[in-house]
Order: structure tokens, then sequence, then C-alpha cells
């Protein structure tokens, strides 16, 4: 009996850890955008979650979200989007079960955005918006000066690199629009949206559309 005792308690601990893994993170609310069952055993989910999470929150939320699926998939991939992020720019982060759980951050991660936004600004001036870029690889931190007669667009990465660009004001359907300094046809411009968005632009051509600081 007393093998058998001690046995016991660490597959009694496995099944506890288990269940705490699967919950979801404090704090954290979610809704299913979309999802797809198909009989091969193949399942896809794409999540909005309000806030960042660690890769442990988002795989305790991964299994939290197996576990209310009546069968076990023998592939189940998730894609998780951040509460006002364009869908457009992709998944911010993806977890999958083939069969072992996978947790990959594509976009900035909850510790590379604490580290951007704790650096201080390289130039002085009147911020005019403050906006992140979460699309993979190419994370950092957008921030708009504007001086006493131009303009500046700065840029901070985690590692700490920074580029700084000359803009100047055109006018755009009457909106807030800044072309880089002396090249406003061919060159990158960037508008402000009735939101607080940032819509960036080659020529006519749209890149990207960044939320603001203040909606993550």
């Amino acid at each position: 009996m007393k093998y058998f005792a001690l046995l016991l308690v660490p597959i009694l601990a496995i099944s506890l850890c288990s269940q705490c893994l699967a919950e979801v993170p404090a704090g954290v609310f979610y809704k299913v955008i979309k999802s797809e069952r198909v009989e091969s055993g193949v399942c896809a989910l794409d999540i909005e979650i309000n806030k960042k999470v660690d890769k442990i929150g988002l795989a305790g939320l991964a299994d939290h979200l197996r576990n209310r699926e009546p069968v076990v998939y023998e592939d189940m991939c998730i894609n998780f989007y951040l509460e006002g992020e364009h869908l457009a720019n992709g998944a911010w982060a993806v977890a999958r079960f083939s069969p072992e759980l996978k947790v990959k951050v594509l976009g900035l991660s909850l510790e590379d955005e604490k580290k951007i936004m704790s650096q201080s600004l390289p130039i002085a001036g009147e911020i005019l918006g403050q906006w992140l870029n979460e699309l993979p690889h190419l994370g950092s931190l957008y921030t708009l000066i504007r001086h006493e007669k131009t303009y500046s667009l700065v840029r901070m990465f985690p590692d700490g690199r920074r580029d700084i660009s000359s803009l100047m004001m055109v006018s755009e359907d009457g909106r807030q629009s800044f072309a880089e300094a002396g090249d406003a046809q061919e060159g990158k411009s960037y508008q402000i949206t009735t939101h607080g968005d940032l819509e960036i632009k080659i020529g006519e051509r749209e890149l990207m559309t960044l939320s603001p600081v203040h909606s993550h």
C-alpha cells in the first residue's frame, strides 16, 4: 500500500497542474471570430483577446479552448488576434496542437512591448500620437512628433534601435496627412484617421494600418 501511495502523489500533482494550465489567464476575455472543423480531425479557430499575455498564458488559453471541444482533434490551430487590431495585419500569436502544443508569438510580444515603452524618446517635441506595429519581425513603436515648424516620425525597436524620419504636412481629404520630406509623391505617407489609426502608404498603395497605443 505504501508503494501505491507514493505513486499516487505525482500522478495527482500532474492532474492538478494540467487543470491549472487549462485556465483562462486572469483579466483576459476572448471571443471566437471564426471556427472551422473538418471530419479528418482538423480544427482551426480565430480568437480575439482583449490584451496581450505571455506564452504561459497563451498555452493555458489554448488548453482551455481545446478542452471545450467535444472531440480531441489530431491537428488544432488557434490564431490569436488582439482586440482593436486590424485583422488584415494577421494573427498576433498562434497555438497549435499537432498533437503536442507549440505556441509562437508572431507580433510584438508582451515582454518586447514593455522594453519599447520603457525607452525614452531620442528627440523632444509635442507628441501627436503613438502606434504599435504588431506585424511579424516589424514590431516597433511609432511616435509622431511636432516641432516648431517641422515634424518627425520616430520608430523604436525592442533591441534599442531607433529610426527617425523628417516629415512635412500635406493636404489630403481634409485629414492630418504627412509625407517624407523631399519625396511626397513616391515616398511613404502617413495619415491619421478619424478613429486615431495610422495609415501608412507608399504612393497610392496602402502598406498597413496601425492602432493607437491607448487601444492595447
